[in-house]
């Protein structure tokens, strides 16, 4: 039997019934603001992030997982399937 694996970033805002799935598992993105950086949803959530964003005067920029964080939970996955 194969199974199927997700992987997605936090970009995707799966619901957190989606995200406790065995096989599903979610990458946060970097939020960086004014020199901070921060993970998205996990130590900064949506309800933070639009509060920060009526506040501050500089827009945040985002960067994606880096290739070794996605090969870990690769690695993590690989011998489920």
């Amino acid at each position: 039997m194969s199974r199927i694996a997700v992987l997605t970033d936090s970009s995707a805002r799966l619901p957190a019934e989606l995200q406790a799935l065995p096989y599903v598992r979610v990458i946060p993105l970097k939020l960086n603001w004014k020199g901070a950086s921060f993970e998205d949803g996990l130590e900064l959530d949506l309800g933070g992030f639009y509060q920060r964003l009526e506040q501050e005067s500089e827009l945040p920029t985002t960067s994606q997982a880096s290739q070794g964080e996605f090969l870990q939970i690769f690695d993590e996955l690989a011998p489920h399937f």
